[in-house]
């Protein structure tokens, strides 16, 4: 903006001179005005003719990946695992811990005991199969409670042979014995222990 400013000389002669507008002027009348001192610095200078925020521009189109980073450091390595023979938990080969007391604590340590038939417990018991088959107890002392026989004849009529032996003989164990005369059959029964396995 430019204003001209018109003074009169003593002999009536009107000159003319112009002076620039400072942006913060917002009346141009040259005085800083308590509204445009904007920033409220107590000063009037380009900082108060800042403008509102524009709105924002279009985003721009994305740029190209860059390319892949070099691969990190390996990590620390992880704690040691317990091995299966360490009942304790601690590290130490304890002499209890040497299960099949070998000198070596190894995974031959880490075996459970063998399970066993408490007593009065039942079991099942089979034979083979062939022209006769026997199911046997495993104990001399434990009783046949009951059998049975699976036939499978090859002529007709066929003759079937079943029957328990040796429950009253404690020199050998009880058997469910089958036999057939033509064609297979497989023996199977129930035994009830009379003592621990």
């Amino acid at each position: 903006m430019l204003l001209l400013l018109l003074s009169c000389s003593s002999d009536n002669t009107i000159s003319a001179t112009s002076r620039s507008t400072h942006c913060w002027d917002l009346n141009g009348d040259g005085d800083g005005d308590e509204d445009e001192d904007r920033n409220d610095d107590g000063s009037w200078d380009s900082s108060d003719c800042t403008g509102a925020a524009g709105v924002d521009g279009v985003d721009g189109v994305d740029g190209v990946d860059g390319a892949a980073g070099s691969p990190g450091t390996s990590g620390a390595s992880g704690a040691r695992g317990l091995s299966c023979w360490d009942l304790s938990g601690d590290g130490i080969q304890d002499e209890d811990e040497d299960r099949n007391e070998d000198g070596v604590w190894d995974a031959s340590d880490c075996q459970g005991s063998s399970g066993g038939i408490d007593k009065g417990m039942l079991y099942a018991v089979s034979g083979t199969s062939g022209g006769s088959s026997s199911a046997v107890c495993d104990d001399n002392d434990d009783v046949m409670l009951s059998g049975g026989c699976a036939f499978q004849e090859s002529c007709i009529p066929a003759d079937y042979t079943q029957y328990p032996l040796y429950n009253d003989d404690d020199s050998q164990p009880a058997e469910w014995y089958c036999a057939l005369n033509c064609g297979s059959v497989i023996a199977s029964g129930f035994c009830l222990t009379v003592d621990s396995l």
